[in-house]
């Protein structure tokens, strides 16, 4: 990580930072990417019983994140691979609601990667390096309606 910002802290922490990482393709080809990431700390994502990761392409390494959740055919199983260690668990998180949001996100943003990783203290949002500030407010919305979204089903069952 570089470039830390903090965008909020208190109840809820809310930082932006650029970062790099490694991306294995098909081909067993490594390539560097720069990215900017949002990390959203809350009490809120305290009912996720089981950590996922949502992403755009299958991961390789699967041992770390569990194994790929099977979803019923939708625009959002077109888009995205959800990995969870515990897949019954990770399903109660990612619910219909979630799923439209992370969508709405991805129409809007169309020509940028986005990888989100869910657990019981927060969620990280990795997108393509950005240096425009609004783009950092769209990350930070989406971060915060992750964050509404997964405790009101969680906690209120809607």
């Amino acid at each position: 990580p570089s470039c830390i910002r903090t965008v909020e802290t208190g109840n809820r922490a809310i930082y932006l930072f650029d970062c790099w990482h490694k991306h294995k393709n098909a081909a067993v080809r490594v390539r560097e990417h720069r990215a900017t990431c949002c990390l959203i700390e809350s009490g809120q994502f305290r009912p996720v019983m089981e950590p996922l990761v949502i992403t755009e392409y299958l991961l390789i390494n699967e041992t770390l994140l569990g194994e790929v959740l099977t979803l019923n055919d939708s625009p959002f199983s077109r888009k995205f691979v959800v990995h969870a260690r515990a897949p019954n668990d990770a399903r109660q998180t990612l619910t219909p609601a979630l799923q439209t949001i992370i969508l709405q996100y991805k129409e809007k943003f169309s020509d940028t990667y986005l990888h989100i990783a869910i657990g019981s203290s927060g969620a990280v949002l990795m997108t393509e390096e950005t240096l425009d500030h609004d783009r950092w407010q769209d990350i930070i919305a989406l971060a915060l309606a992750i964050e509404t979204t997964v405790f009101s089903k969680l906690l209120h069952g809607e």
